[in-house]
């Protein structure tokens, strides 16, 4: 680090103190009156080779001294610091720089002065002397005033105030045909509006100020005369203390300048440089304050809409701004509540809005500047509706639609509108709307939403209305019960309000999918609300009926019906009871055998039906027609081991096992029971009634045996119409038994033809039934195994297994007991 210059000066003087001084007084030291500043008189009178010195004090670096004088001779004036000053009163040399300020000493200095000296910037806070000289010095090098009469010196010393912008205030001294720049051109790059003032005080010469650009500088300094200059910043041929302001233009702002001490010829008006020139140049700025806020590029703003403000372009190229200074009233209460160089605000609400900014210059100065925005309501409101956007509804079907439309200011009112008609309206947002339509097809409700602003929005929702419901059917009209081969009609009737067309579809078959689709309900086979249909194959069958509407909803409606094969004359009830008492005995078996031959003859018009039905069933299933062998038959037949009798015995239940069966009265299961042996026309009669299909073998009489009597009457059951189908051992036992019965009644009346025994077809059922047999009768009760028929037939006693074709559909069945 280099020494400062008082360090050097104080070296400086202990060398040379150590040193004898030479010349004319050497040996002698110089002694001078000391007054101090505040003392100072109004005039100083100095002997020849005398002195006088002030004392100005501790003065800080940039501290301007102005002096004011005139003297009647010439003298020396010389500034010196304090630690240099026993060099000048030991009689050294003392004229270097080391030790006096040469800016601002004199030498030979006569008549009227005015300057100024600033304490160079670079020195270190120290106390300052100014010595009035009239002597002639070892250590002037024989320069200066050198005495020789008394000098007459009024003189004033003060201390200018200063300007925080001052960029120069001091003497300067120019030599005949020189110039020099007086300030750096960086201090000279200034804002728009920021102002130079340039102040001359002469002593000698004619020098000249002025201020020049870059280009017009680089004209200069090639030896042109400075004829091209910035206008309004100069000083021409000082020759009397004058001034000059100039404030910066858009053209020169933003820009380096450079002033300049002229002592040179030209400019025009300006001094000839012939003589040493020598003045004090006092320049001081004065920065443009000018707060700014910049985002004011759209002064109309909207509702809610955030701007950020920002005091950073406030022009400030000379550092005139405290940039942690800025302050915000951003509500124009007259309170700066933000502090900082941005700020971010938005209004919620319209009119006109007032923000102010105040900021802070360096040199204490203030400025304030105020911005109004014009907050409207720009934005148009958003129409929404909560509920969907399409919805599809039936005939007069409610629907609600609820509203929450927004708004950067304020929902002021909506309307609700249906098919494009006005329907209501309500003020706000979050209403609800229920409506519903009686007609088909698509509308609209469209609701519009208005902020307070008188701008709106709309949003529709399209309301597509359709049949939801199926048809209403009634029930089906039509037979429940027929005949196979025989046309049955049904009809339906359905009713839907909201459907201008119905179509009828029918299915007559549940039990097969006709159409392949895995439905077995909805195979098409007729149309219309009317159809007609003939079954082919007897059972149950369930005929199922589609009502369809325009919009593709249906119902189902089914009966049940119940095909019969082709009926089958029903076979009269007989019984004949022989009592052993007579005449009256007699008389009832006479009315039994009229009953047998009706009989046979209702038989003989069936029986052809009933070959014709055996031979399909035949081909249908082969082991259902076979007969069983002679081992089965007796299986099935055995006698009951209880009967101690060792015959059959039964009752007669004719009528009411045809109504348990559901084949009508006659066409039942009919059991005689002989207390009398039969005569040989009844037994022809019994033999009426066995199966033509297969033909009985031929009778041949055993030998004559003498019957003895019974304790208890034997009975002897065949089985009619029922279908109960008896092996040919139990014909043959039965005829036997029929033969010895007629024996003991009437020897010669009995008929060695035996009766082939009766088959009824059987039909086959979902399902088989338990069989039903009471121990005090000898019915027997079961359900086909094929269509569910319920029958009952009379089954001789002692015989526990038999084959029946059901009378419904004619299936072969088992039946036990």
């Amino acid at each position: 680090m280099p020494r400062p210059r008082w360090a050097i000066l104080a070296i400086a003087v202990l060398l040379l103190s150590s040193v004898p001084s030479t010349g004319a007084a050497e040996g002698r030291a110089v002694s001078c009156t000391t007054t101090d500043l505040g003392l100072l008189p109004g005039q100083f009178n100095i002997a020849d080779q005398g002195c006088e010195q002030v004392a100005l004090g501790s003065l800080v670096p940039g501290t301007v001294v102005e002096f004011d004088l005139s003297a009647n001779t010439d003298f020396d004036l010389l500034v010196f610091r304090a630690n240099a000053l026993p060099v000048y009163a030991n009689e050294q040399s003392y004229r270097s720089d080391i030790y006096w300020a040469s800016e601002t000493v004199f030498e030979s200095l006569t008549g009227n002065a005015r300057w100024h000296w600033t304490v160079p910037l670079d020195e270190s806070e120290t106390n300052w002397y100014v010595v009035l000289d009239n002597m002639a010095h070892t250590g002037d090098d024989g320069m200066g005033s050198q005495g020789g009469g008394t000098v007459t010196i009024d003189l004033d010393i003060t201390f200018p105030a200063t300007n925080y912008w001052t960029l120069h205030d001091g003497l300067v001294q120019l030599g005949v045909n020189s110039h020099q720049k007086l300030v750096d051109e960086d201090l000279l790059i200034l804002d728009e509006g920021s102002q130079i003032s340039i102040s001359g005080i002469p002593m000698s010469g004619d020098a000249d100020v002025f201020i020049l650009t870059e280009n017009q500088r680089l004209s200069y300094l090639d030896g042109n005369s400075p004829e091209f200059r910035v206008t309004g910043a100069d000083l021409l041929m000082i020759t009397a203390e004058g001034s000059t302001s100039v404030t910066i233009d858009e053209t020169h702002a933003n820009q380096p300048l450079y002033l300049y001490v002229d002592n040179e010829v030209g400019p025009t008006g300006g001094g000839d440089g012939q003589t040493d020139a020598a003045l004090t140049v006092v320049v001081t700025l004065l920065p443009v304050l000018d707060a700014t806020i910049s985002g004011m590029d759209n002064m109309a703003l909207d509702v809610g809409e955030s701007i950020t403000l920002s005091a950073n372009n406030t022009p400030n190229l000379s550092d005139q701004i405290n940039t942690a200074a800025h302050e915000w009233d951003l509500d124009a209460d007259g309170t700066y509540e933000l502090t900082r160089s941005w700020a971010e605000i938005e209004w919620d609400t319209p009119g006109n809005r007032t923000v102010n900014l105040r900021v802070h210059g360096v040199d204490e100065r203030v400025d304030t500047v105020s911005v109004t925005y014009n907050v409207a309501d720009q934005t148009p409101p958003l129409a929404i509706i909560n509920g969907g956007t399409d919805l599809v509804r039936g005939y007069s079907e409610d629907f609600t639609l609820a509203s929450s439309s927004t708004d950067n200011h304020l929902i002021a009112f909506e309307e609700w509108w249906v098919n494009g008609n006005l329907h209501t309206n309500a003020s706000g947002t979050g209403n609800s709307f229920t409506h519903s339509f009686g007609t088909p097809g698509n509308h609209t409700v469209t609701l519009k939403s208005f902020d307070a602003s008188g701008l709106s929005d709309s949003v529709m929702v399209t309301v597509t209305v359709t049949d939801r419901t199926p048809p209403q059917p009634g029930t089906i009209v039509g037979p429940s019960e027929m005949m196979v081969g025989e046309q049955g009609t049904w009809s339906l009737n359905a009713n839907d309000p909201q459907s201008a067309g119905l179509t009828w579809t029918w299915d007559f078959d549940r039990s097969h999918d006709a159409d392949g689709d895995g439905d077995s309900k909805n195979d098409v086979q007729a149309t219309g609300s009317q159809v007609s249909w003939t079954f082919n194959k007897a059972g149950s069958h369930s005929i199922t009926a589609t009502v369809t509407n325009d919009a593709g909803m249906s119902t189902e409606e089914e009966i049940s019906v119940h095909v019969e094969a082709e009926p089958v004359s029903a076979s009269s009830t007989s019984e004949m009871v022989v009592y052993a008492f007579g005449a009256l005995g007699l008389l009832v078996l006479a009315v039994g055998a009229f009953l047998f031959y009706q009989r046979f003859r209702q038989r003989e018009a069936h029986d052809e039906l009933i070959q014709a039905e055996a031979a399909r069933r035949a081909a249908e299933d082969d082991e259902s027609a076979r007969e069983p062998d002679h081992s089965e038959q007796l299986s099935m037949f055995s006698r009951d081991s209880n009967d101690g009798s060792g015959g059959w015995s039964g009752s007669a239940r004719g009528d009411d096992m045809a109504d348990i069966a559901g084949v009508g009265a006659g066409y039942g299961a009919q059991v005689v029971t002989q207390t009398q042996p039969a005569s040989a026309e009844d037994a022809e009669l019994l033999a009426a009634f066995d199966d033509p299909v297969e033909e009985a073998p031929a009778f041949e009489p055993e030998p004559e045996v003498k019957a003895e009597p019974k304790p208890a009457p034997v009975a002897r059951a065949s089985v009619l119409s029922s279908g109960i189908e008896l092996p040919g051992v139990l014909h043959d036992v039965a005829k036997r038994e029929a033969t010895a019965a007629a024996a003991v009644a009437s020897p010669a009346s009995v008929d060695p033809t035996p009766a082939p025994a009766p088959t009824v077809a059987a039909a086959p059922s979902p399902a088989p039934a338990p069989v039903q047999a009471s121990s005090a009768t000898t019915e027997v009760t079961g359900a086909c195994n094929a269509c569910g028929q319920r029958y009952a037939v009379d089954m001789p006693e002692g015989i526990s297994e038999a084959r029946i074709d059901c009378p419904k559909c004619s299936a072969r069945n088992t039946i036990r007991r």
